[in-house]
């Protein structure tokens, strides 16, 4: 998600507004979908932080674990809460799978990226690699990401 902001932060500088909207909302569908698996993954640990309750002898760690026993509990057995988190899950990865395409699509590959900035590109105006060898590398490392 880190990533995913920092690259909508670069397409907005770069007045891409369509690549900064696209990265905006996978951020926010990433998010829905880490509340909605989060979510149903707390409600299934009943049975652990229980266990948790019971082996632990430290008094605050085993009154905290029998605490998140019952909170997890009551959101198993919470069937609309239950149905909201599965549709958040469903909802939010096929957004993600969805804007992930369409990334695929609009934005450059590593390629492009290198013939934009390459001794070849078409407007000088551009900054280019410092060093010849690094503009190796990142025509070798293109080269890779296209096989």
């Amino acid at each position: 998600m880190a990533w995913d902001v920092s690259d909508a932060i670069d397409a907005k500088n770069k007045s891409k507004p369509i690549l900064a909207t696209a990265f905006g909302i996978r951020t926010g569908a990433t998010f829905a979908l880490l509340v909605g698996q989060g979510g149903i993954a707390f409600s299934q640990a009943s049975a652990l932080f229980r266990w948790l309750s019971i082996s632990d002898s430290n008094m605050f760690r085993s009154s905290l674990s029998a605490t998140l026993s019952r909170l997890s509990a009551r959101l198993a057995a919470n069937r609309v809460a239950m149905l909201w988190l599965s549709r958040l899950s469903w909802i939010g990865g096929a957004v993600v799978l969805a804007t992930s395409i369409a990334l695929l699509i609009l934005d450059e590959n590593a390629l492009e990226k290198w013939c934009s900035k390459c001794c070849f590109r078409l407007q000088l105006s551009h900054p280019g690699y410092a060093e010849d060898a690094e503009e190796l590398e990142a025509l070798l490392y293109a080269i890779s990401e296209v096989i």
